[in-house]
């Protein structure tokens, strides 16, 4: 037998159960609600949370919960207040072309924000709200080592708020010499997607007959 179908053979059980591992990482557990929380500002929001993942208080002023699979894959939720309510339907006439969705999110993101879009941004919808989905690529300065980070990310337009949700995929040193390890982006965007679709306002049900 060729000495190479032996070697994918062995290592066939290994990647096996390195999948299911990654796999059960993120098996969805119960609802939180985020109703209460300060930094939700009042938006009604629930979500589920993988089980295994630690919840963490966010430690910055608009991060109201971050779910933690380990020191560097986490899943962040922030919410800002917007200059004034928009519609769904606004946001959606606003949102037709892909020139306009990366001019919104040059808009919401800032000038000081340095990042790199990785493929191109989508409208989707997350629980009925008009939403921008997209990949890219951050650099930040921590204590004078520039780390260069893949997200997923989705921001959701909520009324008169919005909704930034990341998760961090992959990490590198651009200028040392430290390693991270390398994860499957697939399957943590899979994970992301998950998450994500987990998501329900209840608010929007609250005369509706049925939920």
């Amino acid at each position: 037998m060729n000495i190479s179908l032996l070697k994918i053979r062995w290592m066939l059980p290994i990647l096996l159960l390195f999948y299911i591992h990654s796999y059960s990482q993120c098996t969805l557990g119960e609802y939180i609600n985020l109703k209460y929380y300060p930094k939700a500002k009042g938006v009604n929001m629930k979500i589920r949370v993988p089980i295994g993942w630690k919840v963490r208080e966010g430690n910055r002023p608009n991060i109201v919960k971050k779910f933690m699979m380990n020191d560097l894959v986490g899943y962040s939720i922030m919410v800002r207040n917007l200059p004034t309510f928009i519609s769904r339907n606004e946001v959606i006439e606003n949102l037709q072309s892909e020139e306009t969705i990366i001019d919104e999110l040059k808009n919401l993101m800032g000038s000081d924000v340095k990042y790199k879009l990785i493929g191109k941004p989508s409208l989707v919808f997350v629980d009925k709200y008009p939403s921008i989905l997209y990949k890219c690529e951050m650099k930040s300065n921590k204590l004078g080592k520039i780390l260069i980070g893949r997200m997923k990310w989705i921001i959701i337009f909520y009324e008169d708020k919005i909704v930034s949700i990341t998760l961090s995929l992959n990490w590198n040193c651009q200028n040392c010499s430290q390693k991270f390890p390398i994860y499957d982006e697939n399957l943590l965007e899979q994970c992301f997607l998950n998450i994500t679709n987990s998501i329900v306002f209840p608010e929007q049900y609250k005369y509706s007959s049925y939920e």
